[in-house]
């Protein structure tokens, strides 16, 4: 569809005479292109299963996502074009895992792509809490944190375990007037995710730690765990 759109106003621009109605309709869509999330027109992204190095797809839609945990796509390479070979020796000498063959650049992303051909990024692959050899990752606890009316922010990082390597566990700052409880929390993320992202503890503070960009600053979050989650 955005070729067949631009491909139509390069010839409006070369003179082909349309009527009102139609070059309203092309534009608008065009219009509505530009603004869409998503990798632009020319751009090519190739997405990855987790432990499956050799099986690269273009895209997955909605109905393989309703079968699969997004925690297990990962976008692997992206890239408007090859990466040049100065760019590539430069890259190569600080990220030797970085680069693949045909110059493609290992972004570190996690997301998906939905039928209509828009990425999304979840979260960083480095980012990601390894509970018994599954991978949950923190923005979505996050959100679901978030949206919850007695809990104006909050952060998920892995706390260390004996038994599953790392646990999730939620730094949260309460809600004006609220007195929400840790169990209560618990409870209403653990109805809405698969066991492994439950989270094992909750710890109450008066700010999220962040960047001048917004960004959580998890390290200095890690930094406060200093004893594993106990059962």
């Amino acid at each position: 569809m955005a070729t067949t759109i631009t491909f139509a106003i390069h010839i409006v621009m070369k003179g082909k005479t349309y009527t009102f109605a139609e070059t309203h309709a092309l534009c608008r869509k065009a219009a509505a292109a530009l603004h869409r999330l998503g990798v632009g027109h020319g751009d090519r992204v190739m997405i990855l299963l987790q432990n499956c190095v050799e099986f690269a797809v273009a895209f997955f839609g909605a109905s393989f996502l309703g079968a699969h945990d997004l925690s297990s796509i990962r976008i692997v390479l992206s890239g408007a074009a090859p990466l040049g070979k100065e760019l590539q020796d430069a890259l190569r000498g600080r990220l030797p895992q970085a680069i693949f063959g045909q110059g493609w650049l290992h972004t570190g992303d996690v997301g998906y792509v939905d039928d209509d051909d828009e990425v999304f990024i979840v979260d960083r692959v480095k980012e990601l809490i390894k509970f018994k050899g599954f991978q949950v990752p923190p923005a979505e606890l996050e959100a679901l944190l978030i949206a919850h009316p007695s809990i104006a922010d909050a952060a998920v990082v892995p706390q260390k375990d004996d038994a599953a390597g790392e646990v999730p566990v939620a730094f949260v700052v309460r809600a004006a007037d609220s007195d929400i409880a840790e169990e209560a929390i618990k409870e209403f993320v653990s109805k809405q995710v698969v066991f492994y992202k439950r989270l094992h503890k909750v710890y109450f503070t008066h700010a999220i730690p962040k960047s001048a960009s917004g960004k959580i600053l998890r390290k200095e979050l890690r930094a406060k765990l200093v004893s594993p989650v106990t059962a």
